[in-house]
């Protein structure tokens, strides 16, 4: 299912931010001006710069993250992955999502196995959506957050 669309997602995404390309990634939430892009922050803290300013990475497959409500699953976004823009570099407007320990409404019309929510892989899922299912989850938890701190000061 993935497949068939992948192409079709991220031709859209892109068609909306070439039309109003200083629109907002992420969308608000609620009692929130300025809403946490915690998928970007996090490969921010992840993916290391070299002397040009190029990110590097050791892995193409990143570590799963949790919420403070005890969700946790893989996000992922490389030139492997299906997400938007597909490369190194980000920031990242699509992302691929991975077995999550809870079934996630909002993701499923984004699932390869939508009869197995748990046990799938989620292409092109967008950053607002992912945001808003980790705040609505308490945002990152403690583990996550301090992995993320010792990532980005290393």
């Amino acid at each position: 299912m993935v497949q068939d669309v992948e192409v079709g997602r991220a031709a859209d995404a892109e068609a909306a931010l070439s039309a109003s390309p200083t629109a907002p990634v992420v969308a608000a939430l609620p009692g929130n001006d300025q809403p946490r892009d915690y998928v970007n922050e996090m490969f921010a803290a992840l993916i290391k710069r070299n002397a040009d300013g190029m990110r590097e990475r050791e892995t193409h497959v990143l570590p799963r993250v949790s919420c403070k409500s005890g969700l946790n699953f893989s996000v992922q976004a490389s030139s492997s992955h299906y997400c938007s823009p597909r490369d190194d570099r980000g920031p990242w407007h699509m992302v691929e999502i991975g077995y999550p320990t809870r079934k996630i409404p909002a993701w499923l019309e984004y699932a390869e196995e939508v009869g197995a929510p748990l046990q799938t892989v989620y292409g092109y899922v967008p950053v607002a959506v992912v945001n808003a299912t980790i705040a609505a989850n308490g945002g990152w938890s403690k583990a996550t957050e301090k992995r993320l701190a010792e990532q980005a000061s290393a």
